[in-house]
């Protein structure tokens, strides 16, 4: 909230300012309304007609438990769930999802799967590292202050850890925080073709 109001007053001119005045309105009007229990009511039957679908920026965060971001994106999907909203993913993101992780093995063989390499990795690229490269490390420093502690040994090999990440575990993962994963062709919004188009150019680049 403080970071949002600082760039409404910083910056009033910018393109994304009047958004962010709707975002600021439409949240201080669902807490309003949150307090008045007909209203409240209204408004739930109003979320249960919604249908999110969810991108990497959410899937990445929400699949990878060792990820920084886990336990906050968990959280606003499953307050959606409970608010009756339905969640979706479209298949060719999903793909997506996977190419991740492609990648990742990728750069884990480059680096001959050794942690120390790959937290060098995370160290020159940060937030824009591999989100799976960045799950192992964070993994492997919680063992490690595990063991400095006085704690059990609980370092784990890149081959384990992407054992969780099979295509069939992700799958498992989506269906258990409550996104379906749809053909593209199920979204009635004809502009998703566009962006799916997009996006093979993107990764074929």
């Amino acid at each position: 909230m403080e970071a949002l109001l600082k760039l409404v007053f910083q910056r009033p001119t910018a393109t994304e300012t009047p958004y962010l005045y709707r975002l600021l309105g439409a949240a201080f009007l669902a807490n309003s309304v949150r307090l008045d229990p007909a209203a409240a009511g209204a408004l739930q039957l109003a979320l249960a007609a919604y249908e999110l679908y969810v991108d990497s920026n959410i899937l990445l965060p929400l699949v990878i438990r060792e990820h920084q971001r886990h336990h906050e994106v968990r959280t606003i999907v499953d307050e959606s769930r409970r608010a009756g909203s339905r969640l979706y993913v479209i298949r060719e993101l999903f793909n997506e999802l996977l190419a991740h992780r492609t990648v990742a093995e990728g750069i884990a063989k480059d680096y001959h799967e050794d942690s120390s390499q790959l937290r060098e990795v995370v160290d020159v690229f940060g937030q824009r590292a591999n989100c799976f490269i960045q799950g192992f490390v964070n993994e492997c420093e919680r063992a490690t202050r595990s063991t400095a502690d006085g704690g059990p040994h609980k370092m784990t090999t890149w081959r384990q850890y992407m054992s969780r990440y099979t295509a069939t575990a992700l799958e498992t993962l989506l269906r258990d925080r409550g996104v379906s994963i749809v053909d593209a062709e199920e979204p009635t919004d004809s502009d998703y073709r566009g962006v799916l188009d997009e996006m093979t150019l993107a990764w074929q680049r």
